[in-house]
């Protein structure tokens, strides 16, 4: 029968930060009884301790921390302490980690993600409004007004816990309840307790719906709520009144399918930073905007999204959005408009676009004048980098931005004396890591502005 040892948090600390290759033969206790620490020599021992004071920010995960023992010994032991990290331990106990938070004055941030909180415990509740009442009676003792962050991921505690554990912290701004079975975030009483949310984090839960997330809609100082990792399929309309104050959202491999959700993006008052990477929507192969470019990707999203300022983390520029609207409108413009399954939203918007970009679809046979010519066409710098061709000089041309990859295909494989079927064009853009593959269904406007010249580097194989 193996017997489960108990370890405290003094114990941890003791572990962590006490050198025992320093052990010598006279030793000290700690002057205060209720500490179980045993430091080298007497002077060691007040020079340890004072050090001890100061610190500031600990971290004690990974050590099969079981319980957290005396509460004031370990608070009397680090009074300045504003960030503890006890992730990945095996604490069962949620009060008691409460009741350390609210005992240690200058806590900002308590990170106990992974632990083996019972989740089952029929006593949580009433301990919870025990420790409410205790709070209540005896506030100079219980009061830490500074914890602003609390991370309680990958737990798998209920949404009624998680409500309770919060309650007892006002001042909460940062709350991070991912790895979960979250699928709804239904809770009496979780509007109050959550109010002071400035940033949620939910990342890897079950929400399904995006009504699933009521009453998270009406959090009223929630500016930042992260959703990556959810099977969410649709964003609904934003009601006036539903997120206030949320500027930034994120969405990174969800199960969005449809483009009428991002176009409900735009209807979400503050809103400017979004995450919307590794979707089905860009998969569908039904879909006219289907694609492989993460480039013509994010033009489809900006053109529909006029006011997001970032998008995957990546700054829209004027300019590029000009670009992405332009292509959009002389690409997409005239199908979009009579496609039945696009929504009124982006309908309105498009033919807004349209009226901004009329010149991108004008009939080309009405553009006449040098000037009008020179407004399109792009400049392009053919640079041969494949094992047979290396040695030959890159090439600079003006081509019309109009030109068809297939057809600039066709031209480079002339220039450098190549087979067009095994020839790779990959474009060099500022805002991809790697060079981009031209898609032969796309127009050369797709990766390029008339403001600048693009580099284009021909591989002889594919």
């Amino acid at each position: 029968m193996t017997t489960t040892t108990s370890k405290t948090l003094i114990n941890a600390f003791n572990e962590k930060y006490c050198d025992e290759s320093e052990n010598e033969t006279q030793t000290q206790t700690s002057s205060t009884d209720k500490l179980n620490f045993v430091f080298v020599g007497i002077e060691n021992a007040r020079k340890r301790q004072k050090e001890f004071s100061k610190y500031e920010i600990v971290g004690l995960p990974q050590l099969e921390v079981t319980e957290i023992g005396d509460i004031d010994s370990f608070t009397s032991l680090l009074p300045s302490l504003s960030r503890l990290d006890l992730s990945e331990n095996k604490i069962s106990n949620l009060i008691d980690i409460a009741k350390l938070a609210l005992k240690s004055k200058k806590l900002k941030v308590l990170n106990v993600r992974h632990n083996a909180f019972d989740q089952n415990s029929n006593d949580f509740d009433s301990n919870c409004l025990q420790l409410l009442s205790e709070i209540q009676s005896n506030s100079e003792n219980f009061d830490n007004s500074n914890l602003t962050e609390v991370v309680l991921s990958g737990n798998n505690i209920s949404l009624d816990q998680i409500s309770l554990f919060c309650s007892v912290f006002p001042s909460l701004e940062n709350v991070r309840i991912c790895e979960g079975k979250l699928a709804n975030f239904s809770c009496d009483g979780i509007e109050k307790v959550f109010s002071s949310i400035k940033m949620l984090h939910l990342d890897f839960n079950c929400f399904e719906k995006w009504e699933d997330l009521f009453p998270i809609h009406t959090l009223p100082n929630l500016e930042e709520l992260f959703l990556n990792n959810n099977p969410i399929k649709n964003i609904d309309f934003c009601e006036n009144g539903h997120f206030p104050s949320l500027r930034e959202l994120h969405l990174a491999n969800s199960s969005i399918s449809n483009w009428s959700s991002i176009d409900n993006l735009q209807t979400f008052p503050k809103l400017k930073n979004v995450t919307v990477i590794r979707l089905p929507l860009y998969e569908n192969s039904e879909s006219i905007f289907s694609m492989k470019s993460e480039r013509n990707r994010r033009a489809l999203v900006i053109t529909r999204c006029p006011n997001i300022d970032i998008l995957n983390s990546a700054e829209v520029l004027a300019s590029e959005r000009a670009d992405a609207e332009k292509w959009f409108v002389s690409r997409y413009g005239k199908v979009s408009l009579e496609n039945e399954n696009e929504s009124e939203l982006f309908k309105v918007r498009l033919t807004t676009l349209t009226q901004r970009w009329k010149e991108c679809v004008a009939d080309s046979s009405e553009k006449s004048g040098s000037t009008s010519m020179s407004s399109n066409m792009i400049k392009i710098e053919l640079r041969p980098v494949g094992a047979t061709i290396c040695g030959q000089n890159p090439q600079q041309r003006s081509v019309p931005n109009s030109l068809p990859i297939t057809a600039l295909k066709m031209v480079s494989a002339r220039l450098f004396g190549l087979s067009a079927e095994k020839l790779i064009l990959r474009a060099v853009i500022p805002e991809l890591p790697v060079p981009e593959e031209l898609e032969e269904k796309e127009i050369l406007m797709t990766y390029a502005s008339s403001d600048t010249t693009l580099l284009i580097i021909l591989v002889d194989e594919k």
